[in-house]
């Protein structure tokens, strides 16, 4: 696990985080944090560099997070394979982070 732990984010199995910290609180800060790290690094990196730099960013803002975190995948009680998270933000948002050279 990366990053301070805090309980004032929703947890994955839907426990609510006390009423002052909104969904809408923690998306803000995840995308501002995404929003810092492009404007600085700017384009052409790897992912890893990305997320390197993202995970700095959120430490730096007190948001607890989890990197490459695995889940069991199940269907109708059948365990099928294993999902890896790039990023499992507060408990609550799972980020998949892209690169690519360039945008068409």
């Amino acid at each position: 696990m990366g990053g301070p732990t805090d309980d004032k984010w929703r947890d994955l199995d839907g426990t609510a985080a006390p009423a002052e910290f909104s969904d809408d609180t923690l998306t803000f800060e995840i995308i501002g944090a995404a929003q810092t790290v492009h404007t600085r690094l700017g384009m052409g990196f790897t992912e890893f560099v990305y997320q390197t730099a993202l995970c700095h960013e959120l430490m730096k803002r007190g948001i607890p997070f989890e990197c490459q975190k695995e889940y069991n995948v199940y269907y109708e009680n059948l365990l099928c394979g294993k999902f890896r998270a790039d990023l499992v933000v507060a408990g609550a948002v799972i980020l998949e982070l892209s690169s690519v050279c360039h945008l068409r």
